[in-house]
């Protein structure tokens, strides 16, 4: 083997060396991420209705981190709702609330954000979105009645989240059981009754000879008769709205 072949034989095996020694001081500063890292992040958690509003339900999952927010936003999805966070929170759960609007009758509302916090003095943003069920149920329920004297009385139970106004009864109709006899037919008769969210149960008595009447018996035999009827009202979404309820019972006299 002459010398120039020697030469870079040579070359080649401590070229081969050298690579093999960078290679393997490399990787004792390589830093490989830890495989249990896991960042803080933000979910919707839960809706329901109070007082005419909307509340939000957030939940933080700080995994270990000191994090408080400094602000950031929750909309509502399709509605036009976006409510901006400014106040401080350190807890991990947080509520936002938005208007009642009519519209937000769906079982089901989207909602995302952004939230803004420090982390160790350093700024940290957050995205979120989520789907939360909610119900929102407006009932008015005729539970009880009787009739006598021309006077009816009407036992009723009226259910809303918001604020509500009873503005009259209308197309009002007392029958017997298999609806072949009326006892008595009203047209209109009005209310005015406003109520606040939550349970009510009214006692209303009316004179039927008061009002826009056909009456064909004064009170109830022994029998069993059936009443229905029509009630009017205003329901106060963050725009009012008003709706119509239908209301019946049966009832056995004897």
């Amino acid at each position: 083997m002459n010398k120039d072949i020697k030469i870079f034989v040579i070359l080649v095996v401590f070229l081969f060396l050298l690579s093999i020694l960078g290679t393997y001081e490399a990787t004792k500063v390589i830093i490989k991420p830890a495989s249990d890292f896991n960042p803080p992040y933000a979910k919707v958690t839960n809706a329901w209705v109070e007082n005419g509003k909307i509340i939000v339900q957030i939940q933080i999952i700080k995994n270990g981190y000191n994090i408080s927010l400094t602000g950031g936003y929750v909309e509502i999805q399709n509605t036009g709702q976006k409510e901006n966070i400014t106040s401080h929170y350190t807890a991990s759960v947080f509520n936002v609330s938005f208007p009642l609007l009519y519209n937000i009758t769906t079982s089901q509302l989207s909602v995302e954000g952004l939230l803004e916090g420090k982390l160790a003095s350093n700024p940290i943003y957050i995205t979120f979105s989520g789907i939360v069920s909610v119900s929102i149920i407006n009932e008015i329920e005729l539970l009880n009645f009787t009739y006598q004297n021309n006077v009816l009385h009407l036992y009723i139970k009226v259910f809303s989240p918001l604020n509500m106004t009873l503005r009259y009864i209308e197309d009002l109709s007392i029958v017997n059981y298999n609806l072949s006899r009326f006892v008595a037919t009203t047209s209109f008769i009005p209310l005015n009754i406003s109520l606040s969210p939550g349970i009510h149960f009214l006692n209303l008595s009316f004179n039927l000879t008061n009002f826009h009447s056909n009456i064909y018996y004064s009170s109830f035999q022994k029998y069993t008769y059936y009443v229905k009827a029509y009630v009017g009202t205003t329901i106060y979404y963050n725009v009012p709205q008003n709706d119509t309820f239908e209301i019946y019972c049966m009832k056995s006299f004897g």
